[in-house]
């Protein structure tokens, strides 16, 4: 359900997180710059679909056919590709206008990607039942091998559900929706008029909640085939007049709602265009719709919202052969024609004209598409599904962090296991970020299962003569593999940084070394916690003895050093009657021959009898510049048990 709370994740999970804010840590700068939202030269890539009048597609054109409008001005057409259903005919032809690396855009290369949506609001039990049947033909029979569908629908009450993310698995996805369950909206004509406001009310819902799932789609590369099977809504509701009296859109979650049901459709079809998702949009009516007066009939906002997105509509949902034929000849028989344009961050809409030179040409396209809007201008949906985009790190256009240098190691403390993220920022390379406010994220995530956590505020730096800062964050979990991100955001722009890194926590019955963190001579660091007030646990509670004046090692050492410490945890029932015996080796990494290392154990001591907490000094000979595997042994001497981890180093 798409609520004022909930987020669709239409990224490569596409799931729900709840959002929730915690205090931050504050600093203030008085001197804030002028934001400056610069030109940016864009490829702009546009699927064009041709076909004659019998409806079959047209296969012959070259580049030189086309003629691209943009606003009214003609472009040049730099990018070219014929997608078509025998690789034959399918070719590539580019001749790029620019060499910016960070622009160009990657053409269109993989499998289809369909979103099957069954709408239960605009929908009674015969449609319902309809819709059903024929989308599980169209996943049985008419998907190829790679082919990816993801299945949803909508409900007056739960609003967007998904029941499937992106799959290949066509079974799989039949399975999910023969289970679809709901109650479908039946409105009598006759029906009293408060209960004629509140199908009012909630249609302009349905539509402001499609409206930012076509945001959400932009974060989604490539083209995005959407299959709505619905009746729609009628004329009546979507051109009349209509106040809500005493029932507020706040508290059926409508917000930001402009004009009136048709413009906001409108709205709707030209941010799906934006988003390159064209609608097929199949009528669950059928020719049973055409025994109702035209004010009641829902086929006007189908085909506006097909026409608008650039996909077609369907009148009849019995028609499936006739439907079936026309959607696989839309999406596997099309050009991409590419141009080069300005683009201003204004937010501001452009349309798009295509015109073949060759005659008895039938052109499908979308209508347009939108600028980029300033990033201190998006609402709070649209700044949440850009921090899912970061932290997804799926390649898309919007994902642009800059990446920072991050380690995650497991930890058992006491009666707590977990994982601490170390993250490393230079002075020197964020001074700016460090003067500006900036947001602060944490997530944690297993799987396709975010543990969520984040704070809001600005790090705060009294000492400017340091050189780095460690960010890190202790999150409680049980065994498991994890992946935890740090993200740094300015609320203003939108510039971003990344921490990212991946860790497996086990836990052992008998005996068991964990993760060190290792460490090398430095004095102007300084570490920062991020974590949650309920959660106590600090870096020196995991890892104790932890010196002034040697600073975590996340990426790289300098070339020459020759001596680094390592924090370790060794959990064992009956170490508190021995005295272990740390070996260390050293090889080159992806190689076999190994270094025997000289280390020194300079100080341990027991934790609740099963915890032994050391700090290693090891001797490093004189390295070349590459990665190396440091191998750390613990040998156990009155039972004989022994455990190995290996770490990672580069010399740099």
């Amino acid at each position: 359900m798409l609520t004022n709370k909930y987020v669709i994740r239409f990224l490569l999970i596409m799931c729900f997180v709840l959002l929730y804010k915690t205090p931050g840590v504050l600093y203030q700068n008085t001197k804030q710059k002028t934001i400056r939202h610069e030109v940016t030269v864009t490829l702009k890539l546009i699927q064009v679909f041709v076909s004659d009048n019998s409806g079959s597609p047209v296969k012959h054109l070259k580049k030189e056919d086309f003629i691209v409008f943009d606003n009214g001005i003609r472009q040049s057409i730099t990018e070219f590709e014929k997608h078509f259903t025998s690789a034959e005919e399918s070719e590539q032809i580019s001749s790029p206008q620019l060499n910016h690396k960070e622009n160009q855009a990657k053409l269109i290369k993989t499998g289809r990607k369909f979103i099957l949506l069954i709408d239960y609001f605009n929908n009674g039990v015969f449609g319902i039942n309809k819709a059903k049947k024929a989308a599980i033909e169209f996943v049985e029979i008419y998907l190829k091998n790679n082919d990816e569908v993801a299945v949803l629908s909508y409900h007056r009450e739960r609003g967007l559900v998904l029941h499937l993310n992106f799959s290949s698995d066509f079974k799989t996805a039949a399975n999910a929706i023969h289970n679809i369950r709901g109650i479908p909206t039946v409105i009598n004509e006759n029906a009293q008029e408060q209960e004629g406001e509140w199908k009012h009310l909630r249609s302009f819902q349905f539509i402001d909640q499609l409206k930012d799932w076509a945001r959400s789609l932009k974060y989604l590369d490539g083209y995005k085939n959407i299959l709505l099977f619905s009746s729609g809504i009628s004329r009546k509701e979507l051109y009349s007049k209509w106040t809500s009296g005493e029932v507020e859109l706040e508290d059926v979650g409508i917000q930001n709602i402009q004009g009136g049901l048709h413009e906001e459709l409108l709205e709707v079809g030209r941010e799906l265009a934006a988003a390159n998702s064209p609608v097929f949009t199949i009528n669950t009516k059928g020719m049973r719709s055409y025994l109702e007066k035209e004010n009641s009939r829902g086929d006007h906002s189908l085909k506006t919202l097909s026409d608008f997105s650039g996909g077609t509509y369907f009148y009849d949902v019995n028609k499936k052969d006739i439907i079936w034929d026309k959607i696989q000849k839309a999406t596997t028989n099309y050009y991409v024609l590419g141009y080069y344009i300005n683009e201003r961050w204004d937010g501001k809409y452009h349309s798009i004209k295509i015109e073949v030179k060759s005659p008895g040409c039938r052109i499908r396209t979308q209508d347009g598409y939108f600028n980029p809007r300033p990033f201190n201008s998006l609402s709070k949906f649209e700044k949440d599904l850009h921090l899912m985009s970061i932290v997804d790190a799926s390649g898309s256009p919007f994902n642009k962090a800059f990446s920072l240098d991050s380690i995650s190691l497991p930890f058992a403390y006491k009666s707590k296991t977990g994982i601490v993220m170390i993250t490393e920022l230079l002075i020197n390379e964020f001074q700016e970020v460090l003067q500006r406010e900036i947001d602060i994220f944490r997530f944690v995530l297993q799987g396709q299962k975010i543990l969520f956590g984040s704070q809001k505020g600005i790090l705060k730096i009294n000492d400017h003569e340091l050189e780095k800062i460690y960010i890190y964050t202790v999150h409680e979990v049980d065994p498991g593999e994890y992946r935890t991100c740090l993200v740094l955001r300015d609320d203003k722009t939108g510039k971003s940084a990344l921490g990212s890194a991946t860790s497996k926590l086990t836990i052992n019955n008998d005996f068991q070394i964990f993760s060190p963190l290792l460490l090398i001579p430095n004095h102007n660091f300084q570490f920062i916690n991020l974590g949650f007030e309920e959660v106590s646990l600090s870096i020196r509670d995991i890892f104790q003895f932890l010196p002034p004046d040697m600073s975590p090692i996340i990426k790289a050492i300098p070339y020459g050093t020759r001596k680094i410490c390592a924090a370790i945890q060794v959990m064992s029932p009956s170490m508190q009657d021995s005295r272990p015996e740390f070996l260390v080796t050293l090889s080159p990494h992806g190689q076999s021959n190994k270094i025997s290392l000289n280390s020194h154990l300079l100080t341990s001591t027991h934790e609740e009898g099963n915890m032994l907490f050391s700090f290693l000094e090891i001797e490093l000979p004189l390295l070349d510049k590459g990665k190396f595997s440091l191998y750390i042994e613990v040998r156990e001497q009155k039972t004989n048990l022994s455990d190995r981890i290996c770490s990672y180093i580069e010399i740099q």
